[in-house]
């Protein structure tokens, strides 16, 4: 059966409000519809097909992918694909129910269920726990993060320790992640409020001196999960995600070895592979992206460790995209960034011009080898673009 991809970058928001007939923010929904076509670069390769109103010219499939466009609501042409959403909600749901979609095609509404509540970001302190019980030293693993149901919980989290993070049970990309130090200010006690409120509860984790944040890419079907490849990301101060870096496996794992050890790193890959071959392949199918970062440590013996499980992402990653970019469609040796990046209409089209004529992109033998390219569109009216620019 043909796969259908559709890119719904609202999911993590979607996934936390639970109701088949959310609305997404207007910025959700421009990121969406100027970046519909960034699946055709992590589509499988064969019978594959993007659900789009763009369309994939030949200015953009430079490389001769073998992937096809379907213009959005097109009933008669998308009911017998197997559809592959960025991430799975009830709101993905009624959107191919209702644009012709097969329901048993679909997840079931309690397998939904199931993945909203494998996405808790309580997975992180069961993954922690579960690491603990398996590390050598204890000391290489830090604190884990705490689920705080009460403001009493709150307060005197954030008055324990000299720095914190607190963090809504289920969001994603930066968002919902508020720093902390000393007494809580009103407008962030205020939000930890509505947070318990309409969650259940925050969490809480202390911060830690971040040296380089990475992923460990995971993929599961069937009951089983293997490794999918390295990410090595970039952040925003405020922790919003912002790009990756071209590599390879191999040189990001020697790039996260001027501070933690090989073996070290090939522990936390099998061991969290155990972690979520018991724990969540048998309720999810996909992609699982587990963040982490390595942190300095003045305190200890150990000045360089690792946070292995900042967060699980059960969806497509940008930090995958980058890995299949890479892998598939980037010349041996070559380095180079992956970049989401927005700015006013008119703008970006000006510097899309800009940067074609200044680093025009170089192809040998079927793949980038230097210059810059955007994977999608960008016209007068696009304020969000994926590019990359390569060495």
């Amino acid at each position: 059966m043909s796969r259908l991809y559709y890119f719904n970058p609202d999911h993590d928001l979607a996934l936390a409000n639970g109701n088949a007939h959310f609305q997404a923010p207007e910025s959700a929904v421009a990121f969406a519809e100027d970046l519909s076509l960034l699946p055709c670069w992590f589509a499988e390769e064969v019978a594959s097909e993007v659900l789009s109103d763009q369309e994939f010219t030949d200015d953009l499939n430079v490389l001769g992918l073998d992937v096809a466009t379907i213009p959005l609501f097109s009933k008669d042409k998308i009911e017998e694909f197997k559809v592959e959403p960025w991430g799975w909600d009830m709101a993905v749901r009624k959107f191919f129910l209702n644009n012709g979609v097969a329901e048993k095609l679909l997840p079931t509404l309690e397998r939904i269920d199931e993945y909203k509540q494998l996405a808790h970001r309580r997975l992180t302190i069961e993954a922690m726990d579960y690491l603990r019980e398996r590390v050598v030293n204890p000391n290489l693993l830090p604190k884990s993060a705490e689920e705080l149901v009460a403001m009493a919980d709150v307060n005197a989290f954030a008055a324990k320790y000299e720095e914190v993070v607190f963090k809504a049970p289920w969001s994603g990309s930066g968002k919902g992640v508020f720093w902390s130090s000393g007494q809580l200010t009103p407008s962030l006690s205020g939000w930890c409020k509505r947070v318990i409120d309409k969650q259940g509860s925050v969490m809480g984790e202390v911060a830690y001196n971040r040296v380089q944040d990475f992923a460990m890419e995971f993929k599961v079907g069937r009951g089983d999960v293997t490794f999918a490849g390295y990410s090595l990301f970039f952040t925003e101060g405020s922790g919003i995600y912002r790009g990756n870096y071209l590599l390879s496996n191999e040189d990001i794992e020697a790039e996260l070895s001027k501070w933690v050890s090989v073996d070290y790193l090939n522990w936390i890959r099998e061991t969290l592979t155990d972690f979520l071959r018991e724990k969540v392949a048998k309720n999810y199918a996909g992609f699982v992206g587990v963040d982490m970062f390595v942190y300095s440590d003045t305190q200890d013996d150990v000045n360089y460790k690792i946070n292995p499980v900042v967060e699980f992402n059960l969806r497509m990653t940008m930090g995958m995209v980058a890995r299949v970019v890479y892998d598939r469609c980037v010349c041996k040796g070559a380095k180079g960034m992956f970049m989401i990046d927005h700015c006013p209409p008119g703008e970006l089209l000006r510097d899309h011009y800009m940067q074609t004529e200044e680093n025009p992109i170089e192809i040998e033998g079927g793949r980038f080898k230097k210059g810059y390219f955007s994977l999608c569109p960008v016209t007068e009216n696009t304020v969000y673009r994926a590019s990359i620019m390569l060495k």
